[in-house]
């Protein structure tokens, strides 16, 4: 038990630049994915999206979405924001989307649907990391605009979670984490 432990205390986000070919194969890929389904999910709902993007359509992915804004968001904030972090995207040798199917009007509340997800994305990080792999959980902010949702195969009321870029580790690092008890309260 202790062993676990230590693997989740060790794990440590590597972030695009971070990462390098090779990729996870196909078989490392669906080792890492098969936890997915050994995340909470109350109700057993599966209410798991995954999109995987392969090495070889990062980059046709990339210049899709950075389409897609260019043509139904022209202030440059936006599109300027979307295309700074699709070039930093475009470095990682791989690409996971995650994002929650949500049943809506289900006894089971949309949070608790969407926590399923979040918590499939833990678990992806983790299996990547017992593999040797590095990973990073990043925001879906690019995302959450209906257009672009039905480029993954998502509807209006899915909830995209998490991009997690996967990879090859260039240098190993270690982090100093808080002291837990900081954050503990007793009631």
């Amino acid at each position: 038990m202790l062993d676990y432990i230590n693997i989740i205390n060790q794990r440590v986000s590597y972030h695009a630049h971070e990462l390098t070919a090779p990729a996870p194969s196909p078989d490392d890929l669906m080792t890492i994915l098969s936890t997915v389904t050994s995340a909470p999910d109350h109700g057993h709902l599966c209410p798991w999206h995954i999109l995987i993007i392969t090495p070889e359509r990062m980059d046709n992915f990339c210049d899709q979405m950075l389409q897609h804004w260019q043509a139904h968001h022209p202030e440059e904030g936006k599109t300027g924001h979307a295309k700074r972090l699709l070039n930093y995207i475009r470095q990682a040798p791989m690409m996971i989307l995650v994002s929650a199917k949500v049943t809506p009007n289900h006894p089971v509340c949309e949070s608790d649907q969407v926590f399923a997800a979040a918590a499939a994305c833990q678990n992806i990080l983790l299996a990547s990391h017992q593999l040797g792999y590095g990973a990073i959980w990043y925001s879906t902010d690019v995302v959450q605009d209906a257009k672009l949702k039905s480029l993954f195969g998502l509807t209006a009321a899915d909830q995209p979670v998490g991009f997690i870029m996967l990879g090859s580790i260039v240098k190993t690092k270690q982090i100093k984490r808080p002291e837990v008890a900081s954050f503990c309260h007793y009631w």
